[in-house]
C-alpha cells in the first residue's frame, strides 16, 4: 500500500540496508545508508510466468523495474481519485450491479449454462453451487491477503485520505509483491464479478483493474520521490502485481499485528461471507442481508480506527 516500514538487505552482502522510520513512529523521513551494490532478486518459479507475460506485452504491469514507467504521470490517479478511492470503488461496484437492469443474466449462472450446452446436458444444481463457491474462494483469498498486508501496516493507513510515503514495508506479503492490497481487490472483483450480470462482470473486473493500476502509479511516484534509490531497489527486486511463488527478499523481522489486520479488513471478511452464504443457499435476499451487514461492520471499524487516531 502507500506506506511502508521495514529493514531489508541483501542475502549475500551488506550492499543495501534500509532502515525505514515512518510517520506513525514519530519520525518524518527514512534514513538510508548508501550501498555499493544491490543483489538481483532470487530466482523463483514465478520468473517463467512473468517472462511469458512480459513477452506478451504485460511487462508494464507485472515486471519488476527500477524506475517508474514512462507515461506514469499521465496514467496515475489524481489526488482527488486517491482521496476518494473508497467511494470510487463503491461506484464501480454499483455500476456493475446496476447493469442487471438491462442484462438480466447472472455471470456465474451464464458460465454454468454455457458449459452445460457444450456438454449437451442440462446443468445440474450442484454446478451452480460450485461456481459461486469458486466466487466465494476468490473473496476469501482477497480478505486473507489484505488482512496479511494490513497486519504489517496499520488500519489507520487504510482509511487515511492522504498518501503516506515515509515508510517502506518489505515484510510479510510485501516480500512477494509490492501491492498485495490492490492484488486482493482484483481477487474481490473476480469473485463479486460472478455475482453480477455478464456485462457487470466485465465492468467490475476491468474497472477495478484499471482504477487499481492508476492508484498504484500514483503511489509509486510519491514513494519513489520520497525514498529514492532505496525504493527503486525494492521495485527492482519485487514484482508490482503478480506475486512470486517465493519471497523475493529476506525477512526484515517485522511482527504482524493480526488484531489490527482484522480490524482494518473486517469489512472484506463480511463481504466474503455474503458470497459464501449465497453459494450455500442460492438465495439473493440472504446474500444482500449479509452484504448489507458488511457496511455496518465497516462503519463500526471506521469509527474505532478514527477514535484511535485522535488519541
Amino acid at each position: 500500500m502507500a506506506t511502508f516500514s521495514a529493514e531489508f538487505h541483501s542475502r549475500t552482502s551488506p550492499g543495501l540496508r534500509l532502515l525505514a522510520c515512518g510517520r506513525n513512529s514519530g519520525q518524518d523521513a527514512a534514513t538510508v545508508l548508501p550501498c555499493s551494490e544491490v543483489q538481483s532478486p532470487p530466482q523463483s518459479q514465478a520468473a517463467l510466468l512473468r517472462g511469458i507475460l512480459t513477452a506478451c506485452g504485460w511487462s508494464i504491469i507485472f515486471k519488476p523495474r527500477e524506475h517508474p514507467p514512462a507515461g506514469g504521470r499521465i496514467l496515475a490517479a489524481t489526488d482527488f481519485e486517491f482521496k476518494f478511492r473508497f467511494w470510487i470503488f463503491g461506484a464501480i461496484f454499483g455500476i456493475a450491479f446496476f447493469s442487471y437492469s438491462f442484462d438480466h443474466q447472472n455471470a456465474g449462472a451464464a458460465l454454468v449454462d454455457w458449459i452445460a450446452r457444450l456438454r449437451g446436458v442440462p446443468a445440474p444444481d450442484w454446478a451452480y453451487h460450485a461456481i459461486f463457491a469458486i466466487a466465494a474462494l476468490f473473496c476469501i483469498a482477497n480478505a486473507a491477503v489484505r488482512t496479511w498486508g494490513t497486519a504489517y501496516l496499520n488500519p489507520e493507513v487504510m482509511v487515511d485520505m492522504r498518501l503516506h510515503t515515509t515508510r517502506l514495508v518489505a515484510d510479510g506479503p510485501y516480500r512477494y509483491l509490492r501491492n498485495p492490497l490492490y492484488f486482493g481487490n482484483i481477487l474481490l472483483a473476480l469473485g463479486f464479478g460472478l455475482m453480477a450480470s455478464r456485462i457487470g462482470f466485465c465492468i467490475l473486473v476491468l474497472g477495478i483493474f484499471v482504477f487499481n493500476y492508476r492508484l498504484i502509479l500514483r503511489e509509486e511516484a510519491g514513494i519513489s520521490a520520497s525514498q529514492g534509490e532505496s525504493y527503486r531497489a525494492y521495485c527492482a527486486a519485487v514484482p508490482r502485481l503478480l506475486p512470486g511463488l517465493r519471497p523475493q527478499l529476506p525477512s526484515g523481522g517485522a511482527t504482524p499485528n493480526w488484531r489490527d489486520g482484522l480490524l482494518g479488513e473486517a469489512f472484506m471478511w463480511v463481504m466474503a461471507a455474503s458470497v459464501v452464504a449465497f453459494a450455500i443457499t442460492l438465495s439473493q435476499p440472504i446474500f444482500f442481508v449479509v452484504l448489507g451487514s458488511a457496511y455496518v461492520v465497516y462503519a463500526i471499524c471506521y469509527a474505532v480506527i478514527r477514535k484511535r487516531q485522535k488519541k
